[in-house]
């Protein structure tokens, strides 16, 4: 892969650049992490694994990874996430340029997320930080959901299958992470929590679908498309307790 200097975003520990495939000048979206220690090799495995998890899933609304490796010899500290570039902006992008939008378009918007959410959540999956800069569209405009940074997966912490029908309802996570005005209440008040989490968040960005605003626009840093352009940052997993 041939790393362009485009960056796409910024993490507390990553960055995503564009890229191109050297064969076939595929364009790509690749996630640059920092190895900085036990704990993040750890996390960024955790990450791969449940990535790989939902590309069995070959859900039209999750987004693919493409590839995974190590840094070479000269960047030991690294590690490479590859996945297909969704070009064409985020549900952020939309909403701050067009704000409230008609119910038959927010319908079809919440449709889509929420077929993502279930499929991830029947294999135990949550995402933990469901916003809407986090669901990018193709170039077929279609949603797809991005980063599972976040994301915590039941298999690992301990469930006796991964495809348990209590999983959806089984509360297996603990850590405090999320963005500000996405997370459900139970995460604040550092309780146990499960995939629910994740429809709360859901439930924010349909109100802001319907209504161009956050139901929480009195906050600081309000993700309201009116009040910034700037999404607000997500509370990094790397603080919290583990799970």
């Amino acid at each position: 892969y041939e790393l362009m200097q485009h960056r796409l975003g910024t993490g507390h520990f990553s960055e995503v650049r564009l890229a191109l495939r050297r064969e076939s000048r595929l364009r790509v979206a690749v996630k640059v992490v920092q190895r900085r220690d036990a704990s993040r090799v750890s996390k960024i495995e955790s990450e791969v694994d449940i990535l790989r998890q939902c590309n069995r899933l070959q859900h039209p609304h999750i987004v693919r990874l493409l590839d995974y490796f190590e840094g070479s010899s000269e960047l030991p500290g690294e590690s490479y996430l590859v996945f297909e570039y969704l070009p064409d902006g985020s549900l952020l992008d939309l909403l701050q340029k067009e704000g409230a939008m008609p119910e038959a378009d927010a319908r079809c918007i919440v449709r889509q997320i929420a077929s993502a959410l279930r499929a991830i959540h029947e294999v135990g999956i949550v995402h933990r930080d469901v916003k809407p800069e986090n669901l990018l569209f193709d170039p077929e405009g279609l949603l797809k959901l991005v980063d599972f940074g976040f994301a915590k997966s039941a298999r690992s912490a301990g469930s006796e299958s991964p495809h348990s029908s209590a999983l959806a309802t089984r509360r297996f996570a603990r850590s405090p992470c999320g963005t500000p005005g996405f997370v459900a209440p139970e995460v604040l008040q550092h309780t146990a929590y499960n995939c629910a989490v994740d429809m709360w968040s859901l439930g924010v960005i349909t109100f802001m679908c319907l209504f161009g605003t956050s139901p929480f626009s009195d906050l600081p840093n309000s993700p309201a498309p009116a009040k910034s352009h700037l999404a607000p940052e997500a509370v990094s997993a790397d603080d919290a307790d583990d799970d």
